[in-house]
């Protein structure tokens, strides 16, 4: 029986498309073997974030109080903020500053100590090992707050500081050699007038007083007030004031990773002009939020 032979265009087709199915699977294969290399993914990105001093030496907390807590859990926990302190490498150097020191003390005024520290946690002892555990034992951790302003001030004013292994005469000496001791005394002092009489308001100098530090601070107080998620309403003032004062990222993690779902995500990456960018770029900015740090991943 004489078999048909094919057309030679037809020929030709066929062997195009067993060709092209052939690169079509060795093209699959290069891309499974070497996917996250030649092929990378695109998240949403592109933040902004104003380095501000004070907001990079005490970011948002998320309870009455916490500002205190932190600073402890930082100094000797070791742990707590490592994502915020990634892009922070010296970040108690603005506070150290004697001019900041006053700045934020007459703000603190203003706004009041005790909005942060009331007088039963100024007056009730620390018991510093039960609350952060596992740290080596200093000669404080047992006394209250007001007990140590008290030890502070007697050391300071001391005439012989004999005991040069005891924690506060090496407060003193690392305060001196930073050259901010002068202020800093002066700040306990006026803390200890503070919790002495209740009733009576603190003095402060307006002229020191930074309206960011302010803002800031009485925004997560009011947070703070909410039992249970804030308001949508709270939630767009304070984010309108992050993006305002130029700390786009913050902005995005309250929004987006603190309280997901109070806000459109679309809409705050299109008032945000957030745009992909590539997954390079984005492992080197997703800890850029100073205020309000990441929280997770600020993938898509």
């Amino acid at each position: 029986m004489r078999r048909l032979s094919l057309p030679a265009s037809v020929k030709r087709h066929h062997n195009m498309i067993r060709k092209l199915k052939i690169l079509i699977v060795l093209l699959l294969g290069l891309i499974s073997c070497h996917t996250g290399i030649r092929m990378t993914q695109t998240y949403f990105g592109g933040w902004t974030e104003k380095q501000i001093g004070f907001v990079n030496s005490i970011p948002h907390v998320d309870k009455k109080g916490g500002y205190f807590d932190l600073i402890m859990e930082c100094k000797w926990g070791g742990i707590g903020l490592q994502d915020f302190y990634l892009t922070n490498n010296k970040p108690f150097d603005w506070i150290k500053n004697p001019e900041n020191i006053q700045i934020v003390h007459s703000t603190l005024k203003k706004i009041g100590y005790k909005y942060f520290i009331s007088d039963s946690e100024y007056r009730q002892p620390m018991k510093f090992q039960d609350k952060f555990g596992g740290m080596i034992r200093h000669e404080w951790e047992e006394l209250s707050l007001q007990q140590l302003i008290d030890n502070f001030i007697q050391t300071y004013y001391q005439s012989i500081r004999t005991d040069t292994s005891g924690y506060f005469v090496k407060f003193w000496n690392r305060r001196a050699k930073e050259g901010n001791d002068s202020e800093v005394i002066k700040v306990f002092e006026d803390i200890k007038r503070i919790y002495s009489d209740p009733e009576k308001l603190p003095d402060f100098n307006p002229k020191l007083v930074n309206d960011t530090i302010e803002n800031l601070l009485r925004l997560d107080i009011e947070l703070q007030s909410f039992n249970g998620k804030p308001t949508n309403g709270f939630i767009v003032k304070y984010f309108d004031y992050l993006k305002s004062i130029g700390l786009n990222h913050s902005a995005y993690n309250l929004v987006i990773e603190k309280y997901p779902n109070l806000l459109q995500k679309d809409s705050v990456i299109k008032i945000l002009n957030l745009d992909t960018i590539p997954e390079s770029n984005y492992w080197d900015t997703r800890n850029n939020g100073t205020w309000i740090y990441t929280y997770g991943d600020n993938g898509p």
